[in-house]
């Protein structure tokens, strides 16, 4: 991903090298995912999302209801869950 990024930006824009690697790295950066409090905000959809409890150091999913919102009151932190990988041959 981060090659394609530079690529991109190699061919849109005059910089250096090494500005081009650190433009890719701050927008991977915000492409990454990031744990949400469920303090500042809840999920906008129905479905399913990774949560971290107050249970301990584990994470796990758990059903989002925007009608009824995660219906166990341990949860902290959640955010969406990654896509599946792309299964090759080669898998």
């Amino acid at each position: 991903m981060k090659q394609q990024i530079e690529d991109i930006v190699k061919a849109n824009w005059e910089y250096d090298n090494v500005e081009v690697e650190k433009i890719a790295e701050q927008i991977i950066e915000l492409y990454k995912p990031k744990w949400i409090s469920v303090n500042n905000e809840l999920p906008k959809e129905n479905g399913i999302y990774l949560v971290f409890t107050d249970y301990g150091d584990l994470a796990t999913i758990r059903t989002f209801s925007v009608e009824l919102g995660f219906l166990d009151v341990h949860i902290t932190h959640w955010m969406p869950l990654p896509n599946s990988p792309i299964l090759t041959t080669e898998d």
